[in-house]
């Protein structure tokens, strides 16, 4: 029988088994949010102990005009720690907020900062993600000052204050636009607010054009403000302007540009300098025909002057830079989207790395979605531990999801930069794709035995989304063959039973299906309902002559209610003896979990033929204990313990499932009979025993006892030495498995005690 009995720590030595997420990208998806199922994720920061923060929104789909502040906190291995949801509440409906800015602050927590349509709105939020305090709105008279969509930045004084800028102009364009400086007192009080024209430090003239992009924080409290401005109609000059924390401008720069160009993105970089980026609008390309856009990167030092500029063609005419980030080696990564029209969804995405000097070390395209009807957005890149972080959103077709839902997305890329599978992902172990690895999986196996088809690029079975291509057969359900090819080898066998057994119990992001018993039954049939001492061999039956079962596989789990009375590392279960196979057609498996008292099991057929019967499919062996490490067995002669056969699963080879209720078997223990050395003050342990035994007595008449070892025959196996029993300690690491009876003669008593031997 091509029985598996792996021991799971023993798997891990030999191989070096790490299965952690940390070593390959994932991907977070998340669709509704109570009633708003129009989910993104905008921006992210690194909380204090080097997890992943992010923030997003939800919004109403059907209203478009009501939403909430997401936040989530993630390992680095993708594990959500917490997350957390909140909004602005107007007459009881939450505004649509538009996070732009989440900053670290020194106890650990968080300060959010987000626009409303004309109006700003800051939270600060503990470090476990709940809101301690929201800003109302900040004006009286925002429907003439306070860009549509002001851009927000929030950082932490010195002085344990917090600071807000956010843009500001007028709605009709006829005013310079500015930006506002906000001080707030930790409770969240407004200490000061004031507005600055970037005339009076660019030294340009208004025009209807000009605008602020970004903003940045930096190390000595100061801030700097990227925008650009127009000189006259046939240039557009991006600028600077530098301030430190007393709000004096320190320094500001102009940059001349091809053309008509706006600042995407500020960054500082780790050698103290800063890096910043624009592109041409793609309603004002110079050549609407050309096959390619220009994105314009400027390296600057903490003066603003420049230390060098590039410009890189993309490979579409509708291409947009989207964010920047650098890694921990320094390499510059750039994101930007590409499209065919301005009339259709971005069409793909492209990620530029650059190398410290700004030139192109390579360049990749991705894209996970088809273009209509779907919809694939990011909005923002970071990093962590030198690893690529995306964020925005993913509107599906609704066929298999929530309709009208755009799922918030965050995806980490591989260290190798490659992105991780997202869609019709193989799990190795989840063989029927139903988000868990279990028996299931082995009925699965047993239904596509010795299929054959495409092997995956990763063929392993490290518990990780991987890309698998399409294989020709499905199930009845329509699952693909590919996700029972656990280890990706190509072909469907015992070597994908590994898969199941490491990652066994671990789940990814679809919620499992359970399904639930009937009758027929799946029993135990035990001799007695008394247990004896020592090992216990009870046979499970499923069916009989009159009341047949067809099927192809089965699964279940046996627990029991007491592991003082039942040895937990012992229980087993035995498949010689089944009516569903010989051991040539038939694949088993089992796992143990001694901790929560359950066993798992099962049994499948690789022949892809039904058979019917009924009977014996195997035995379950068990060990019932005496003491053990000089404890006395209990002082009740007729305890009771329940043994249960639950969780059942049983398939026909077209996976049509028959309903099979489990059952539940109580055995007393009756266990003074034969047992009288323990009652008579002798002690014996271990019980069971693989070496060595230990007598213990505090009774003066027992001196000098004589202690033979018989089988269940009657056959004297040994009689101990004077010596040996002098010392308290006798030696069984000779006799074969098995249970023995020991008799303990003293001065006028004979005593007994059965005794287990097994290795």
């Amino acid at each position: 029988m091509k029985q598996l009995k792996i021991l799971l720590i023993s798997i891990i030595l030999m191989f070096g088994y790490e299965n952690t997420f940390g070593q390959w990208g994932w991907s977070y998806l998340k669709g509704t949010l109570s009633d708003y199922r129009w989910g993104e994720a905008s921006i992210s920061t690194i909380s204090a102990d080097g997890k992943i923060v992010m923030c997003g929104k939800f919004k109403n789909w059907e209203s478009g005009i009501e939403g909430k502040i997401y936040v989530a906190k993630f390992d680095i291995d993708g594990t959500l720690i917490w997350e957390n949801n909140f909004g602005y509440s107007v007459s009881g409906d939450y505004k649509i907020l538009n996070p732009t800015s989440i900053e670290l602050t020194s106890d650990g927590g968080f300060l959010i900062g987000a626009n409303l349509p004309h109006d700003v709105w800051l939270c600060k939020i503990d470090s476990e993600g709940n809101e301690i305090w929201q800003t109302d709105s900040y004006f009286d008279d925002y429907a003439l000052w306070v860009s549509t969509d002001p851009f927000v930045f929030t950082y932490e004084n010195n002085d344990g204050n917090f600071n807000s800028i956010y843009t500001d102009r007028k709605i009709d364009h006829t005013a310079d636009p500015a930006f506002n400086f906000s001080t707030l007192s930790p409770t969240g009080e407004i200490l000061l607010d004031e507005m600055h024209d970037v005339s009076d430090y660019t030294g340009y003239p208004y025009e209807s054009d000009d605008d602020i992009s970004d903003v940045i924080h930096l190390p000595d409290n100061g801030f700097i403000i990227g925008g650009r401005a127009n000189f006259n109609d046939d240039l557009t000059d991006l600028f600077l302007c530098r301030f430190n924390s007393e709000l004096e401008n320190t320094w500001s720069k102009i940059y001349s540009v091809p053309d008509s160009v706006y600042i995407k993105k500020i960054l500082s970089l780790s050698d103290g300098n800063y890096l910043f980026y624009g592109n041409s609008p793609i309603y004002s390309l110079v050549e609407p025909d050309a096959d390619s856009s220009i994105v314009y990167l400027i390296k600057v030092d903490t003066l603003g002057n420049t230390l060098w500029n590039y410009s890189y063609n993309t490979s579409s005419a509708y291409s947009e830079p989207i964010d920047l980030c650098e890694k921990s080696d320094e390499t510059i990564i750039l994101l930007c989207s590409a499209r065919d029209s301005t009339t259709i969804p971005f069409s793909y995405y492209e990620l530029f790395h650059l190398h410290e000097d700004g030139s192109i070390n390579f360049q990749t395209q991705f894209k996970y979605l088809p273009v209509e009807p779907y919809e694939e957005n990011y909005n923002s890149i970071s990093t962590i531990d030198n690893n690529i972080l995306l964020f925005g959103s993913m509107k599906l077709n609704p066929v298999d999801w929530i309709e009208d839902t755009t799922y918030l997305t965050v995806i980490k890329l591989s260290p190798d930069d490659s992105l991780p599978c997202i869609f019709n992902c193989t799990w190795p172990g989840d063989a029927n794709n139903d988000s868990i690895a279990n028996m299931d999986d082995l009925l699965t196996l047993g239904i596509t035995y010795s299929s054959i088809g495409p092997e995956r690029t990763s063929a392993d079975n490290f518990w990780y989304a991987h890309t698998a291509d399409v294989w020709t057969d499905t199930l009845a359900d329509g699952t693909n063959y590919k996700y029972a090819d656990c280890n990706g080898d190509g072909i469907i066998n015992d070597d994908d039973t590994l898969a199941i057994s490491l990652n066994y119990g671990l789940e990814h992001e679809i919620y499992s299906f359970k399904t639930t018993g009937g009758s027929p039954e799946i029993y135990l049939l035990p001799p007695s309902d008394t247990l004896p001492l020592g090992l216990v061999e009870i046979p499970v039956m499923l069916g009989d002559d009159i009341d047949p079962v067809e099927l192809y596989g089965i699964k279940f789990s046996i627990t029991w209610s007491d592991d003082e009375v039942i040895d937990s590392t012992t229980l087993e279960m035995n498949f010689d003896d089944c009516w569903i196979g010989t051991s040539d057609e038939l694949l088993t498996m089992q796992k143990l979990f001694p901790e929560i008292k359950t066993l798992d099991a099962g049994i499948t057929r690789t022949d892809h033929t039904n058979v019917e019967d009924g009977g014996q499919i195997g035995t379950l062996q068990i060990v019932v204990i005496d003491n053990i490490a000089g404890k006395l067995f209990r002082e009740t002669a007729d305890d009771e313990v329940t043994i249960s056969i639950n969780n059942i699963r049983v398939i026909k080879n077209n996976e049509e499932e028959i309903i099979v209720s489990g059952s539940d078997y109580t055995f007393h223990l009756l266990t003074s009979i034969n047992n009288n050395a323990t009652e008579n003050n002798f002690i014996i342990y271990p019980n069971p025993a693989s070496e060595f035994i230990y007598l213990q007595t505090n009774n003066t008449d027992y001196s000098s006892p004589i202690i033979h070892l018989y089988d269940l025959t009657g056959k004297l196996i040994k009689q101990f030495s004077q010596e040996e029993i002098n010392s308290g300690k006798l030696s069984v690491a000779y006799f074969p498995n098995g249970i023995y009876e020991l008799k303990i003669q003293t001065n006028n008593t004979i005593l007994s005690q059965k005794l287990l031997i097994t290795r």
